[in-house]
């Protein structure tokens, strides 16, 4: 019989794999750079297929949430990541479906045990059909910031307790000062001992208006200032 005839399998194009190449490089250069930016700022993302219920989540997410890299992903994973107070809220805007961005912010509690304070950005995206497809958020950590913002509150609030506890400490032997004064005031006195009376009077009620106005200061620091009609 005729001997089968082999065709050589063609030769790629050198400069077509060369193309090739350099684009997985780059494709793995920038992978790299956005797993680093994400390190950097904190963040991480993750998105749910509405219609499958199919979770992605990158490397940045994990680290937030502090689980290993081979946790599957799952809506499940996501709201069980939350403190338990927090994560029906979580669940909550992942399921409720709007045309607006959405942002909320809740408290992570890792494998560990330590809390980690969080805030999500996110959107819903649209199939062109104008259903519903996906849910996209963005997770930044704000742990730093919001142990910052808890101490500022903290002292804030020592602050106001201790200029009214200061001002009512105060005021109570001025009113004793100024009760003994108008007693003195009305007995028999001469000029000078009168003049000398009024003037700790006076400076006696200039004293309680700057304790009283030390007052209203923390009762507004306090959020606790009632403005009289």
């Amino acid at each position: 019989g005729r001997a089968a005839r082999h065709h050589p399998h063609p030769v790629a194009d050198p400069a077509a794999r060369k193309g090739r190449k350099r684009r997985e490089a780059l494709l793995r250069q920038s992978e790299s750079q956005y797993r680093e930016a994400e390190r950097i700022g904190q963040v991480g993302y993750w998105k749910v297929d509405l219609a499958t219920q199919a979770v992605q989540w990158s490397d940045g997410f994990l680290r937030i949430c502090g689980l290993p890299d081979d946790t599957p992903p799952s809506i499940d994973a996501i709201v069980s990541a939350c403190h338990p107070e927090d994560a029906p809220l979580t669940r909550a805007f992942i399921s409720q479906v709007d045309h607006g961005n959405w942002q909320f912010q809740c408290r992570l509690e890792r494998p560990d045990g330590t809390i980690r304070h969080v805030r999500s950005h996110g959107v819903h995206m649209w199939a062109e059909d104008g259903t519903p497809s996906a849910t996209l958020g963005v997770l930044c950590d704000i742990t730093e910031l919001e142990v910052a913002r808890q101490a500022a509150e903290s002292a804030k609030d020592t602050t106001a307790s201790f200029l009214a506890n200061m001002s009512h400490e105060i005021r109570t032997p001025m009113n004793g000062v100024m009760g003994f004064v108008e007693l003195l005031l009305k007995g028999k006195l001469d000029n000078t001992q009168r003049r000398h009376l009024k003037l700790i009077q006076d400076s006696a009620h200039a004293l309680l208006k700057l304790l009283n106005d030390i007052l209203d200061i923390a009762k507004v620091e306090a959020g606790r200032l009632e403005i009289s009609a």
